[in-house]
Order: C-alpha cells, then structure tokens, then sequence
C-alpha cells in the first residue's frame, strides 16, 4: 500500500488504489472499507485537539478497526476453505498473528 504524508486538506493517509483489488466483490468491499477507516481515523486525528476526546477517539476508532477486521477475516478464511486456496494455511496464520498483536 502507498502510505503518504498527507497534508490536513488532503487527509488521506493510505490511498486506495484498483490494484488492490482480488476480484472477489466482497472480499474487494471489505478491503477498501478497511482503507477507509483508516482514513476517517486519520482525519479525526488531524482535527482533534482535545486529549480526552483524542484518547477516547483512538480507543473507540480502535475497536471498531479490529472488529471489523475480525469479521473480514472470518469471510476470507470461509471462502478460502470453499474454493480450496492452497495458500490458505499461511494466510490464516498471518490473520492470527494480526489478531494476537491486538
């Protein structure tokens, strides 16, 4: 991914690019949304000047981060299974890893 130093009018820190994309609609959604909310999180913080509100941004920003990328991994890894991915083992192991990180 193409991490950038945004300026606060431009607020995009990782810019989605089609090259991204696997082909799988959902699995495609999910990964911008993901993006996304990266970007939104960014944006809050390029705005926030309060400490308090700032560390309860950060942790619910969090949250909703993890959450979703929980349920994206539980897609994936069912339709890894289904279609019989033979890299599923490994790609598991890199969700797993993520996860127990968080």
């Amino acid at each position: 991914m193409n991490l950038s130093s945004s300026t606060a009018t431009d607020a995009t820190y990782i810019k989605w690019d089609p090259k991204y994309k696997i082909g799988i609609p959902v699995i495609d959604g999910q990964h911008e949304h993901l993006v996304n909310l990266c970007n939104d999180f960014y944006q809050s913080l390029l705005k926030n000047n309060d400490a308090e509100n700032y560390q309860m941004l950060v942790k619910d920003t969090l949250e909703d981060c993890l959450n979703y990328a929980q349920t994206h991994f539980a897609e994936e890894e069912k339709l890894m299974i289904a279609s019989n991915f033979d890299g599923y083992k490994a790609h598991k192991a890199s969700h797993d890893a993520f996860t127990k990180k968080c």
